[in-house]
């Protein structure tokens, strides 16, 4: 398992299409600071500049990069072993091609750690800079929502992108989850929002905006659960069907 995971590495370590992931992560960033350097200069200000605030913006964004991104990551992660005919070959033993499928959630789990590690570096810089009283509890929520969004989505995405031959309707359906996010301001209700999986992102927030202002959502705990069974779900259907499917 060890030796895969690092063959996986290996594989993928010099691959270009983490440029371009690398920018949206960096227009993600350079988004967030311009927002919250407004946001800080404005004479009124309709919510209280507070960590409240700062961890909804990075909810809010996360909630709009984070389907495109991981859509992409999960169509091009994949694409390296199509390209060698690596699971044509994997076809004839079920159990490898069942270990790839796990082989790459595993590799994707550890990049999304990574990712959430910068964020939360990234968080601390914002805080630091703009002098914000942090809350470390409402601080480590936002983070353990984040990583089980991130990793649910991806499971979800890297599932599809197993099942399916179309990658591009892959990458469009994580467009559309951004562009919606991006419209609505993650602001559907939770139960609309469960029937998407391809948009947890949205409701994984220990904060939500109602009425103009800054809560706790109450919903925070029982959507972490929920999205966690869902994508345990999944995972177990999947393992079933990806061995079933006659691959390309």
């Amino acid at each position: 398992m060890i030796r895969l995971l690092w063959l996986e590495f290996f594989k993928n370590k010099r691959r270009k299409f983490f440029i371009g992931l690398i920018v949206l992560i960096i227009v993600q960033m350079l988004w967030l600071f311009i927002t919250m350097k407004k946001v800080q200069l404005m004479g009124v200000k309709t919510f209280n500049f507070d960590i409240n605030y700062l961890l909804v913006m990075l909810s809010l964004l996360n909630a709009t990069f984070g389907p495109i991104i991981i859509s992409i990551f999960s169509v091009k992660v994949l694409e390296v072993d199509k390209q060698n005919r690596m699971i044509s070959i994997l076809k004839i033993n079920f159990e490898d091609y069942k270990l790839l499928y796990n082989i790459k959630i595993l590799y994707g789990i550890i990049i999304i750690m990574l990712y959430v590690l910068f964020q939360m570096m990234e968080a601390f810089i914002m805080i630091k800079y703009f002098n914000i009283t942090n809350n470390l509890f409402l601080f480590m929520q936002e983070f353990l929502g984040l990583t089980i969004g991130m990793i649910s989505v991806y499971i979800i995405f890297i599932s599809l992108t197993f099942l399916m031959n179309k990658t591009n309707l892959i990458i469009c359906l994580g467009l559309l989850s951004s562009f919606i996010s991006l419209m609505t301001a993650s602001l559907l209700p939770s139960n609309m929002i469960r029937v998407i999986p391809t948009m947890y992102l949205s409701i994984v927030n220990p904060l939500q905006i109602t009425n103009s202002k800054i809560i706790l959502n109450s919903n925070f705990m029982s959507n972490l659960f929920f999205i966690s069974t869902i994508t345990f779900i999944v995972w177990i259907i999947s393992e079933k069907l990806i061995i079933r499917k006659k691959l390309v």
